[in-house]
C-alpha cells in the first residue's frame, strides 16, 4: 500500500524547516499563512511558539508548543499509545508508516509527532514533504 503523499503547504514550495505550519495548516484546515498567524497570536498571548519548547507542571515532560496549543487551546489530548503500539513491528513502538497503514482510518486526520519533525496523517497516507514512514512517533493527536 503507498503510505506517502507529497504535501506542501509553503505558498512558495520552498522547504525551509516549516513542518509545523505545513502540518497545522493541514490539520485545522487553514491556509500557511493564517496557521502562521495563528502562531502569532498564539504567541503574543502566552509568549510561547508552536516552535517552542515548553515546561509546565501540568505534564509529564516538556513538550512543543504545538502541542500544549493542541492540548490547552483545542482541548485535545493524545491517543493512548497502547491503542496504537499493539500494531508496531519493533519494540521501540509503532513508526509513522505503520500507524497510516494499520492503525489510523479512512476519513480521519492525526497530527503525528516525531522526535524532530511534525506530520499529518490524513486519509491512511503520511501527508509532507518527505517520506518519514521508518520515523518512530511519540504522540498522535486527531479532532
Amino acid at each position: 500500500m503507498e503510505r506517502f503523499y507529497y504535501y506542501n503547504a509553503n505558498p512558495k514550495g520552498r522547504n525551509v524547516g516549516d513542518c509545523i505550519y505545513r502540518a497545522m495548516s493541514l490539520f485545522l484546515g487553514l491556509s500557511w499563512e493564517d496557521t502562521i498567524r495563528l502562531d502569532m497570536d498564539y504567541y503574543l498571548k502566552t509568549g510561547s511558539t508552536f516552535q517552542g519548547y515548553v515546561e509546565k507542571d501540568d505534564y509529564d515532560t516538556s513538550m512543543s508548543g504545538t502541542e500544549v496549543y493542541l492540548q490547552d487551546e483545542l482541548g485535545l489530548s493524545p491517543i493512548d499509545k497502547t491503542e496504537y503500539n499493539k500494531y508496531a513491528s519493533i519494540s521501540a513502538g509503532i513508526t509513522a508508516g505503520e500507524f497510516a497503514e494499520k492503525y489510523a482510518k479512512k476519513d480521519t486526520t492525526y497530527i503525528v509527532i516525531l522526535p524532530t519533525h511534525i506530520t499529518v496523517v490524513k486519509d491512511q497516507m503520511i501527508w509532507d514533504t518527505h517520506d518519514c514512514g521508518n520515523v518512530v512517533i511519540q504522540r498522535a493527536y486527531t479532532m
